[in-house]
């Protein structure tokens, strides 16, 4: 056995009995997840992009990666505000229905922001305009999503 397929097989022993250690704390934070009830936290947005650099100089700015990269930015500041407008309405919700129904109806927004974003940036499959158009779609639903939250905390706050 040549050494290297040694080390393969040493290293795939210890992975596996890391594995066996790590398990049983893997099932039981999935299980404490969902408390008695079945209600669940707050959803969070989580983008899966490496956010591109958003340049400083205008004519930079201007190109179709420094637009994507200023977009992008701000599609994680736009989600952070989500995030922490979620979680203000979720506390604020005080009934374990409702609170299901709201990560129901966060979850099924999610799902909208990225199917039709993806339906806009079709027009220009393939060319570089489409991440952009994506991007941008993003963003301005983002935008029109906290406009809609913050109403809803208000109608919360006010009862």
């Amino acid at each position: 056995m040549s050494d290297t397929r040694a080390k393969v097989q040493r290293r795939a022993a210890r992975s596996a009995k890391a594995m066996l250690l790590f398990a049983p704390l893997l099932f039981a934070a999935c299980s404490s997840a969902h408390p008695r009830g079945g209600v669940e936290a707050p959803p969070v947005i989580e983008e899966t992009f490496t956010p591109l650099d958003c340049p400083a100089g205008r004519a930079a700015r201007e190109t179709t990666l420094g637009a994507e990269g200023c977009l992008e930015r701000s599609i994680l500041r736009t989600d952070a505000k989500i995030n922490r407008r979620v979680r203000t309405i979720f506390r604020l919700l005080s009934d374990r229905g409702a609170k299901r129904r709201f990560v129901a109806g966060e979850r099924a927004w999610h799902t909208y922001r990225q199917k039709v974003c993806e339906g806009e940036a079709d027009i220009y499959r393939g060319g570089s305009a489409e991440p952009v158009a994506f991007a941008s779609c993003e963003l301005e639903r983002n935008r029109t999503h906290l406009r809609e939250l913050g109403a809803f905390e208000l109608v919360l706050r006010r009862r």
